[in-house]
């Protein structure tokens, strides 16, 4: 017999907002995802494109997450439509109270996919907002976190493999290095989403530092922790010479600004991914 009891879940729980999330609310949420979170304290169940049954009608909340990942082999619009089909299968399947979706800020970039799909899922939400109570969607900007299984390809992982796992000694960026971004802890992310999700209120929010780092100050605090390990320093050269800004709007009355400091995020993010690192080449030499 199907559960007519009203839950919460967190769709594509597996990835870094939803491992975050974890960490905060543990027994409150049922986790799903296309491979099993090795997690004994939550309830977990597998869900995908291809699932035909759940034993679940009813919501109370329900956080969108589900995502491919981002990896530059999955940057195409055919690989990110999956997670347009899914939202469009999640909202058929269950009747939701409140619904919360993650989007991203590349919903700015007319030219990127996953921009694209974002824009269109948002577009199918706001058109069907009449299936939810309360519909909540959140456009974060450049989230770090070091709770993640493999890597992505984002900027900051990309950098890390460079650095610390393929051991290169020197590399051409693409970019130019007075280029500027704005970074946000994952964690702080999560916790602003699960406080506003308390809230019965709709709304498309920005989530983002309004601060910047250049690259150059990026690479240089990787650097320092290069050199701890290999007593010299990593050589960088660029191939623009016109820098540019991907910044958060500060004037935006729809936005969340993070507090935290771009360098502090760097290097709690280096500090225990390289001890994160470490620990798994031992586990691996002792086997």
């Amino acid at each position: 017999m199907e559960n007519t009891t009203y839950q919460n879940i967190v769709f594509g729980a597996s990835g870094l907002v939803g491992t975050s999330i974890i960490k905060f609310n543990k027994h409150k949420f049922i986790y799903t995802s296309r491979k099993k979170i090795k997690n004994k304290k939550i309830k977990w169940m597998k869900f995908a494109l291809e699932t035909k049954k759940i034993p679940i009608k009813k919501i109370n909340i329900g956080i969108f997450l589900s995502s491919p990942r981002y990896l530059k082999k999955n940057l195409t619009k055919k690989i990110f439509n999956q997670e347009f089909l899914l939202l469009k299968k999640v909202s058929k399947m269950f009747t939701f109270n409140k619904f919360i979706y993650i989007s991203s800020s590349t919903i700015y970039n007319k030219k990127h996919p996953i921009g694209s799909t974002k824009r269109k899922c948002e577009a199918y939400l706001n058109k069907n907002s009449n299936l939810f109570k309360n519909l909540q969607i959140w456009r974060p900007y450049n989230l770090i976190g070091t709770n993640q299984k493999t890597f992505s390809d984002h900027f900051h992982n990309y950098l890390f493999k460079i650095f610390f796992i393929q051991q290169k000694v020197k590399y051409k960026f693409l970019g130019n290095k007075h280029d500027e971004r704005g970074y946000s802890d994952v964690d702080e992310f999560s916790k602003i989403l699960l406080f506003y999700m308390k809230k019965d209120e709709s709304f498309t929010k920005n989530f983002g530092n309004k601060k910047s780092i250049k690259l150059f100050q990026i690479l240089k605090i990787y650097n320092k922790e290069f050199y701890k390990i290999h007593n010299f320093y990593f050589q960088t050269e660029f191939n623009s010479k016109k820098p540019n800004k991907s910044l958060i709007n500060k004037k935006s009355k729809n936005t969340i600004f993070s507090k935290k400091n771009n360098k502090l995020i760097f290097q709690k993010y280096l500090k225990n991914m390289i001890k994160k690192h470490i620990l798994e080449k031992i586990s691996i030499a002792k086997k």
